[in-house]
């Protein structure tokens, strides 16, 4: 089962460092915070870490309905230094704690691998509790590609242990006393987030900036503005996190005529109180709705930042010519009903902008998604230009028609992957991984294939520990697989397959569940194959949406530790489509005599008769079919005669 269909359902917006009940009237402090919209704990830091305290956390959770993570001294930093029976002990006690979210494992590790098997014990003994890590920002690991390398890795682990997927989440300080705001950094960090959890399937989450110096000295964490703050709640929320932190929520040295978080030191709130309730209730409501989406589009209109492209000018929304506006916007698809949603998010977190744009040609009509409860009602334009103004650092969400497809959509649905590699486009998971020294489960469909020892940090993935390491490929639809592609690593170069698999079986799986072998091998080290040659292993047909490599053999290293060893995976597959929807709607259409005469309805046929369309396409149109059904029948007189083929 994908971890995507397992995703979170509520927006979660937590706190760090948590009020410590031997300094504060913890009572109060929780009022407080469940009054300001929190309603997940972060058990860990400002010396709560202490199984009494945890107690005292538990039962004020319950009471004002919050979730807690769990940091009770038996989790945390030294955590690694136990054995799983150990950790799955502890863990244990809390299974049955509905108020209970998860554990804190570490916070900011270098390589998050050392808690691995903290993870895998806390899933084994409380299948629905996570395991918290943090990680830290990108400067510290290193680059774009360092962040896609460690962060996909623990999603690869974490995920092959758990249907139940972890959060993605890193913390990063904008705010900085004598320095401008980094739009470029700011933004870089965003989108290779975003890109790992939607390549991964994981909810990201983010620490925003309630925390600074009282002093001015250059370099050093200033508290945002009000404004500021808005503006890293609502950019946030454009690129997709699901979850927000505050750190800090109070400090030893906070007071109220000098603000270092958001509560003082005696337990008085500040100004970033009042701020950080109202954005709270804001994400929340909107939250309802985007905690179920994707952010799979995400454009700048006026700067292009690093990591960030520009508005296109043929996408569903343009602004008009007279408009000079700097903002977000964002396209959310929302995950079970298929609806697209539009976010605007005003760059400058000095001063209002205003927005003039137009929506193409095919979308009938735009709602505004209130702030206050979620709801949705008509937003009105004028000779077809839509206006907004937004104050400095605000958004707005949108909801466009819920039977509209967006064209990028479709072209990307019914791109023919008939002799492509589609294994970039997979979701890999894997059992072990060395996660080091250019060995990471990213590097098995990074399409880098080397033919030398020179390498860096692309020689492929490497198992660890492991004798007998799976890797799982979700290929999100259904195929009729063709052939699995194995590439040796490029080192060591006096032996090129040393540490190829020996043995092993590739299986399919329509639901990651149920399995069926598909092919197998057998004492490979013993092909004849010339050098630097893929291995290639034919699986003749076999259908499914997931396809799992297991290796049930392997050579041994120096130390006698089994050891695998691949550069890259390829794989070949055809699409393998179910259409009795889309023929029950078509057929269902022109029994009510219908007009035929629509764009829509003349692409669903074409599909229906063409062998080689892919669900994702065939699903798309039936979903656009069921709207309009709904709409002919509710009688609302909306024109779908333009949509785009």
């Amino acid at each position: 089962m994908s971890t995507t269909d397992m995703m979170p359902d509520r927006f979660v917006i937590t706190c760090f460092w948590p009020p410590n009940p031997k300094v504060l009237d913890i009572e109060e402090q929780f009022r407080l915070m469940h009054e300001a919209g929190i309603n997940e704990v972060f058990g860990a830091g400002n010396g709560c870490d202490k199984s009494e305290i945890q107690d005292i956390f538990l039962r004020l959770c319950e009471k004002w309905g919050m979730t807690l993570i769990v940091s009770d001294g038996t989790f945390g930093e030294t955590v690694h230094r136990l054995t799983e029976d150990e950790i799955a002990a502890n863990a244990a006690k809390y299974k049955d704690n509905p108020t209970v979210t998860g554990f804190h494992l570490r916070d900011e590790p270098e390589y998050a691998k050392a808690y691995f098997h903290a993870y895998k014990a806390i899933r084994r003994a409380a299948p629905y509790l996570d395991g918290h890590i943090n990680f830290l920002h990108m400067t510290a690991i290193g680059d774009v590609m360092g962040y896609h390398r460690k962060m996909g890795d623990w999603m690869s682990l974490t995920n092959a242990v758990s249907p139940y997927p972890t959060y993605l989440m890193f913390d990063y300080y904008p705010f900085r006393h004598g320095s401008a705001f980094d739009y470029d950094r700011y933004f870089m960090q965003l989108q290779t987030v975003r890109e790992i959890g939607l390549r991964n399937g994981n909810p990201t989450a983010l620490y925003l900036q309630t925390n600074g110096t009282p002093n001015t000295v250059p370099g050093q964490m200033r508290m945002p503005t009000a404004d500021e703050l808005r503006y890293e709640v609502y950019s946030s929320l454009a690129y997709g996190f699901k979850k927000l932190s505050y750190f800090l929520w109070t400090y030893d040295s906070c007071t109220e005529e000098k603000p270092t978080a958001i509560v003082t030191k005696a337990g008085n709130p500040t100004a970033y109180y009042i701020y950080a309730s109202e954005l709270n209730h804001e994400a929340a409501a909107l939250g309802e709705i985007l905690v179920k989406c994707d952010a799979v589009d995400v454009y700048m209109t006026k700067i292009r930042y690093k990591s960030t492209e520009l508005l296109p000018r043929d996408y569903i929304l343009s602004l008009t010519d007279n408009s000079n506006a700097d903002m977000i916007v964002s396209r959310f698809v929302h995950r079970e009903s298929g609806r697209n949603y539009l976010m605007l998010v005003n760059n400058d977190m000095c001063a209002p902008q205003t927005a003039a744009f137009m929506l193409a040609d095919d979308i009938s009509g735009l709602e505004i998604v209130s702030k206050h409860d979620g709801t949705c009602t008509e937003y009105v334009c004028e000779n077809s230009i839509y206006t907004v103004t937004l104050s400095a650092g605000d958004g707005i969400l949108f909801a466009l028609p819920e039977d509209y497809i967006c064209p990028i959509d479709l072209k990307k649905a019914n791109k023919p992957i008939k002799g492509v590699n589609i294994a970039p486009d997979a979701k890999v998971t894997a059992t072990s991984s060395f996660c080091s020294d250019g060995w990471y489960v990213y590097n098995l469909t990074d399409r880098i294939v080397h033919y030398n020892e020179h390498c860096g940090d692309t020689n492929g993935w490497q198992s660890e520990n492991d004798p007998a390491p799976i890797l799982t490929f979700d290929c999100r639809e259904p195929l009729t697989f063709e052939k699995i592609r194995l590439y040796p690593a490029a080192v060591p170069r006096d032996d090129y397959t040393k540490y190829m698999p020996v043995d092993g079986m590739v299986s399919v799986s329509d639901d990651g569940i149920h399995w069926t072998q598909a092919a197998a091998f057998s004492d490979y080290r013993n092909a004849v194959i010339p050098r630097w040659k893929a291995f290639d292993l034919a699986l003749d047909g076999a259908r499914g949406r997931y396809l799992r490599l297991e290796i049930t053999r392997a050579n041994l290293d120096e130390n006698g530790k089994p050891v695998v060893q691949l550069g890259e995976v390829e794989i070949y597959a055809e699409p393998h489509t179910d259409k009795t929807e889309l023929n029950a709607l078509l057929e269902q259409y022109r029994a009510n005599g219908y007009d035929t005469d629509t764009a829509c309805y003349r692409t669903a046929v074409e599909a229906q008769m063409r062998s080689d369309v892919r669900q994702p396409y065939v699903d798309l149109l039936a979903h656009s079919l069921r709207g309009m059904l709904r709409v002919i029948n509710n009688e609302t007189g909306i024109d779908f005669s333009d949509r785009p083929e």
